[in-house]
């Protein structure tokens, strides 16, 4: 338990639980000081800290990089074959 004193104090300086319920979070989460105070900002979300939202605009430009790579993919396997 006294390896968490660092902890501890990190802790403390971030949220407004005790050192009882730092210890026993620290303990729950392994010693993961990002995931006992993300627990105190946002507890319901567990392991899942942020949800991804994907603009229409970065959308398109995944299916153009995606097309891209696919067209460079297919002209490589064509070179390769044809210097074979």
């Amino acid at each position: 338990m006294d390896s968490y004193v660092e902890e501890i104090e990190i802790i403390k300086r971030q949220t407004d639980y005790s050192e009882e319920v730092i210890r026993k979070k620290l303990m729950d989460y392994d010693g993961n000081i990002e995931k006992v105070i993300m627990d105190y900002i946002k507890p319901e979300a567990g392991d899942d800290v942020r949800e991804k939202v994907i603009t229409k605009n970065q959308t398109r430009y995944k299916e153009i990089r995606g097309m891209m790579d696919e067209a460079m993919r297919n002209y490589e396997s064509k070179r390769s074959v044809g210097n074979e």
